[in-house]
C-alpha cells in the first residue's frame, strides 16, 4: 500500500496522529464546553453544539479514506485480516462511531428545538453521515467481510453490525422528514439526497 496514494506509511501516521491530537483537544474542554448535552435546554447555546459537530464531522473525514480503504482490500484478491489495533481499522470505525454521534446530535438539536437557523449545516453534516453509513452497510454485507474483519468484535464491542446500520439509517430517514420543511434552495436538495440515500439502502 505504500505507493497507493493518501494510503502510504506516512500517511496513515500522519493521519494517527491527527486522531490523537482530535482526542487531546476534545478531553482538554472545560465541562461548560465538553459536557453540555446533560444540560438544560435553555443552558446550551449554538456555539457549543456547533463545536461539538464540528469535532465529530472533522473524525468522519478522517476515518473516511480508510473505510473505503476497506472496502477495496474486500473488492480485490489481497484478503487481510485486519486486527482490532490496526490504525486503518480504527480510523475506518471512528468514522462509523462519529456518523452516530453527529446524528444523535442532530436529533437532539431538534427535539430540544436548538437549531436556531444551523439546520442549513446540519442537513448538510447529516448528508455525510448518512453516507458514511451507506458505504458502512457495503462494507460490512460484502462476502469478504469476514475475512477481513472481526464482525464479532464490531457487533459487541462497537455496536457496529448490518442491523444496526439499517436501523440508524432509517432514523436519519425520519429525521430528515421532520428536518426537510425547515430546508430550501441547495439545502432542500441535500435533504432530498439523504431521502434517496436511506430509500436505496432500506
Amino acid at each position: 500500500m505504500e505507493g497507493t496514494s493518501i494510503y502510504t506509511i506516512s500517511s496513515i501516521k500522519k493521519a494517527w496522529e491527527l486522531r490523537s491530537k482530535f482526542h487531546a483537544w476534545i478531553n482538554g474542554l472545560p465541562p461548560t464546553l465538553k459536557n453540555i448535552f446533560d444540560k438544560p435546554p435553555t443552558s446550551i447555546f449554538n456555539y457549543q453544539v456547533y463545536l461539538h459537530l464540528t469535532y465529530h464531522y472533522y473524525f468522519i473525514n478522517l476515518g473516511l479514506p480508510f473505510l473505503m480503504l476497506i472496502l477495496r482490500i474486500m473488492q480485490s484478491e489481497r484478503h487481510i485480516k485486519l486486527k482490532k489495533t490496526d490504525p486503518i481499522f480504527v480510523l475506518a470505525i471512528s468514522a462509523i462511531s462519529c456518523s452516530k454521534q453527529l446524528f444523535t446530535i442532530i436529533n437532539f438539536e431538534f427535539e430540544k428545538d436548538l437549531f436556531n437557523g444551523s439546520v442549513y449545516n446540519d442537513i448538510y453534516i447529516l448528508y455525510h453521515s448518512t453516507l458514511i453509513f451507506t458505504i458502512a452497510i457495503v462494507v460490512v454485507s460484502n462476502k469478504n467481510a469476514e475475512s477481513i474483519l472481526d464482525l464479532k468484535y464490531l457487533e459487541a464491542k462497537k455496536n457496529v453490525s448490518k442491523e444496526k446500520i439499517w436501523h440508524i439509517i432509517s432514523k436519519i430517514g425520519e429525521l430528515n422528514k421532520k428536518l426537510q420543511p425547515l430546508t430550501s434552495g441547495s439545502n432542500r436538495e441535500v435533504s432530498q439526497n439523504i431521502e434517496m440515500l436511506v430509500e436505496n439502502v432500506s
